[in-house]
């Protein structure tokens, strides 16, 4: 188990050591002997995580922030913990299922509510050190169509009193990407959730939608829709429920589908929200 304690340990060690000052044991009595900011750390915890691979587990960076988020990279692709695996679900997915300890060592690196792009991009690297290598490049124009998505729901939200949520960021299990707002029948006071779901493509203009996430779409109807980003498009195609019920197979005697594969090019998409 890692816990902050221990990471600040290491870290000190790493920072003292990588200024020339001295070798790990010299950090560890200098540190152990010095102000009590620095031996209340525990060194004896951090001694363990470097014994599992060598003490260059922990950065010597001087910000805390980027200290804490390399040595959690370490530790996940050379320990392999057990909460590793559940970095593919989401954030929240992993947090939820962190010691009190473990969390907090995520929340020194920032990686617990940040949407900035150096933390999303921790997050996917760090899903991607756990998947298959090849989902990389899909994975990424995925996350950024989701960026992109989010970005305009955040615009088209200003001064309305409402704000989305990235959804996929936080939990990959959820049903959609991003859940957004739109106006109701008496304007903004009444306004309604929408669920979005995010596609994306660099070459032919299609999109996979897979069972659960149509399952989720026939939960919500009207209050589902698809944003389709192609290339660098400014703006996505939005494709509502009833655009892409009639193109969704049916499943007949013993046939089960898992994914469908939908071509866009013959389908009239949307440019508004309407």
């Amino acid at each position: 188990m890692i816990s902050a304690s221990a990471i600040y340990a290491g870290v000190s060690v790493a920072r003292y050591t990588s200024s020339g000052r001295g070798n790990v044991e010299d950090a560890i009595q200098y540190f152990q002997n010095g102000p009590v900011t620095k031996s209340s750390f525990d060194y004896g915890s951090a001694a363990q995580i470097a014994s599992r691979s060598s003490w260059s587990m922990f950065a010597s960076d001087d910000s805390d922030v980027v200290a804490f988020r390399k040595t959690l990279t370490n530790i996940l692709t050379r320990d392999s913990p057990p909460w590793a695996r559940l970095i593919p679900f989401g954030r929240q997915v992993l947090l939820r299922n962190l010691s009190i300890n473990e969390r907090q060592c995520f929340e020194i690196a920032q990686l617990v509510d940040a949407i900035d792009r150096e933390t999303v991009d921790w997050w996917d690297e760090s899903a991607s050190s756990i998947r298959d290598a090849r989902e990389d490049p899909r994975m990424a124009i995925g996350r950024e169509a989701e960026r992109k998505s989010f970005e305009r729901e955040m615009k088209l939200l200003a001064g309305k009193g409402k704000t989305p949520t990235w959804v996929a960021l936080d939990d990959n299990t959820f049903g959609c990407d991003i859940q957004s707002w739109r106006s109701g029948c008496q304007g903004w006071d009444d306004a309604v959730a929408i669920y979005i779901e995010v596609k994306a493509s660099s070459l032919e203009r299609h999109c996979f939608i897979s069972k659960r996430e149509w399952e989720f779409a026939v939960r919500h109807g009207k209050s589902w829709e698809l944003q389709y980003w192609h290339l660098d498009a400014q703006s996505p195609e939005i494709f509502k429920f009833a655009d892409l019920e009639v193109h969704i197979p049916l499943e007949t005697g013993s046939g089960v589908w898992t994914s469908v594969k939908i071509e866009l090019s013959n389908i009239e998409g949307h440019r508004s929200d309407n």
